[in-house]
């Protein structure tokens, strides 16, 4: 019968025993010093003034004041994370977000076409504005108050506009009934409003304002400085109605007067 033998070997169970200490010491060596460089680095990124954003320089306003616009961003670079009164990410100009500032500044300033945001390492953010140009000032005459607001070439309304604001200005009166300020003109009236703009300018007829109706679909009268309106209809092709009303004014002499003129069905032209 076999017997087992166990032969005890001190010196290979010391070794074996120091590989273990050296393997826990590397890795104790290792996680203690990804502690300290983590350290460092949250505070280097988080809360030291290396990255902090001091400066602002706010380009391009011309109705807006810079206040307006500090309104918007210093909220973005205090924001405070986690709870913590210290830790705000995006005062750091290298986690500042352009994207959300951008659509936040646009959101809040109708008057606001375009926003440009650039970092200008280590402290400075220059934000570039393009404000809208109106071409016209729109009244809502059912309107609670009856506001007036400006309007630009892409139909976009914003602020508040007197009544009658200058020759430079296309002046509408919408008298039909609505609930509420609409943000933008319907897509039919501001086809057909900047095109009847251009046109009379190139006839020489001077418009003076644009009447919807209030018992309007899609007719609008275009009142001319000449005395007369031209009654005009979205619903069919406006550059054939205002080729129609060329054809008919170029065959009257200087001084022609009327009362109106009814161009909505292209080809024709009926007045009084």
């Amino acid at each position: 019968m076999g017997q087992n033998i166990y032969n005890y070997n001190k010196y290979g169970d010391n070794l074996v025993r120091k590989k273990r200490r050296r393997f826990f010491l590397k890795l104790s060596i290792i996680f203690g010093g990804f502690v300290t460089l983590s350290g460092i680095l949250i505070y280097f990124l988080f809360f030291s003034n290396l990255l902090q954003i001091t400066e602002q320089n706010i380009e391009g306003l011309k109705t807006l004041k810079n206040e307006d616009i500090y309104s918007v961003t210093d909220p973005i670079i205090n924001q405070i994370a986690l709870g913590i009164a210290a830790l705000k990410p995006q005062r750091n100009i290298f986690f500042f977000s352009n994207e959300f500032t951008v659509g936040k500044i646009l959101a809040d300033f109708p008057v606001v076409e375009k926003v440009e945001i650039k970092k200008k390492y280590p402290h400075k953010l220059i934000v570039s504005i393009k404000e809208r140009e109106p071409i016209g000032v729109w009244c809502f005459d059912s309107l609670a108050g009856g506001e007036c607001r400006y309007f630009d070439k892409y139909g976009i309304f914003w602020g508040q506009a007197l009544k009658s604001s200058g020759p430079l200005f296309l002046n509408v009166e919408d008298e039909r009934i609505l609930e509420f300020y609409p943000k933008t003109v319907e897509t039919q009236f501001k086809e057909a409003f900047n095109l009847i703009s251009l046109s009379f300018d190139k006839i020489s007829v001077a418009i003076r304002k644009i009447q919807i109706p209030n018992d309007s679909i899609n007719d609008f009268h275009v009142y001319t400085a000449k005395g007369y309106y031209v009654t005009f209809s979205a619903d069919s092709e406006i550059s054939k109605q205002i080729e129609s009303l060329e054809i008919f004014l170029a065959d009257k002499k200087e001084g022609f007067a009327v009362e109106y003129l009814d161009a909505r069905i292209p080809g024709r032209i009926y007045y009084k």
